[in-house]
């Protein structure tokens, strides 16, 4: 079925931006108005290339609808996306369209869901009934976004029960985000009676399909367990996909001498991996290792880039680290 419903109102377009892209945006919307498209395209292309998603979106439904050039779907598309890709909910919407319908592209539903999904939780009223058809069709990716949209209370009434209830159907369609998320379900008790070992078989399920949070959230239940090698693999795999908490805790676990033989310099290396991940708490005891000395060469420039990073991000202790380094 050919769905037709796309959004058309450039006057719902204009949002708060910091206020040159606005006036030139709303410089090309009244030029749409106008019917002056040879203008307006020129003000959103030039726009668009500045990564403002409003004028990609708005490019691509001129492309879409035929407005001053020949209806262009494949270049709809790729506006669409480039705008999607960028965070706008309507670029969202009716990118997911054409990926439904077969426009400019070939018919496919998981990526009509995934964007389906995204507008959603931006939301898109609209995109939530398109997503409850496909979920209802048993499309996995469709089904994750239902469980939600359902746990966060976006887009539709927060309830942990029906959360549950999609969750689990992606789940059994192997689909590793779903996975994960109901394994966090079972191990907090929401939606469900709290189960542990159910908890941790889902994780592990997630984890073998390469969900880096399964993987750390599976080591911890091991560790906790005295599943010591098993678990320390786990946390390895996380840390190599650039988990910034499995990066520490890994830094953590070498320097401590804890389930592994003190390694000061492997604890430094993911110690740093934490930090260049972003990691702000890696940041500031990185500072506090360049600062004493410890693992590496002293260097207190060194010391103060990350203290500084750290801070930048809300840490109040590696705020003062800061003023004790500069003596401020």
């Amino acid at each position: 079925m050919i769905l037709n419903q796309k959004t058309i109102l450039f006057s719902l377009l204009c949002i708060i931006m910091p206020t040159t892209s606005h006036a030139g945006f709303t410089e090309g919307v009244a030029a749409y108005k106008n019917s002056d498209y040879e203008k307006a395209i020129t003000i959103f292309e030039d726009l668009a290339r500045k990564e403002d998603a409003r004028a990609q979106f708005a490019l691509g439904l001129m492309y879409d609808n035929g407005n001053g050039v020949a209806p262009d779907k494949k270049e709809a598309l790729k506006w669409y996306l480039t705008g999607a890709g960028n965070g706008n909910h309507k670029a969202q919407y009716n990118l997911a369209m054409l990926y439904q319908n077969g426009e400019g592209t070939d018919v496919n539903e998981k990526e009509a869901a995934h964007w389906y999904g995204k507008a959603a939780m931006g939301g898109k009223k609209d995109a939530v009934s398109r997503l409850n058809t496909l979920a209802g069709n048993g499309v996995p990716i469709a089904e994750f976004y239902m469980g939600n949209l359902y746990r966060t209370g976006k887009g539709l009434p927060k309830n942990l029960k029906y959360a549950f209830k999609w969750y689990e159907k992606s789940a059994n369609s192997n689909f590793p985000r779903a996975q994960y998320n109901l394994a966090l379900l079972y191990i907090n008790g929401q939606g469900t009676a709290k189960n542990t070992n159910l908890a941790k078989d889902w994780y592990e399920k997630a984890a073998r399909a390469g969900n880096a949070k399964a993987q750390y959230n599976l080591s911890l239940i091991l560790l906790n367990q005295g599943v010591n090698q098993q678990g320390l693999e786990w946390l390895k795999k996380s840390a190599e996909q650039n988990n910034r908490k499995a990066q520490l805790m890994l830094a953590q676990i070498y320097e401590e001498g804890e389930f592994l033989p003190h390694n000061q310099i492997t604890a430094v290396k993911w110690y740093k991996r934490a930090a260049e991940s972003g990691n702000p708490e890696a940041q500031n005891y990185l500072g506090y290792l360049y600062s004493r000395g410890l693992g590496v060469e002293r260097d207190q420039k060194i010391a103060l880039s990350w203290f500084s990073k750290a801070a930048q991000q809300g840490s109040g202790e590696a705020e003062a680290n800061k003023k004790t380094l500069t003596g401020s």
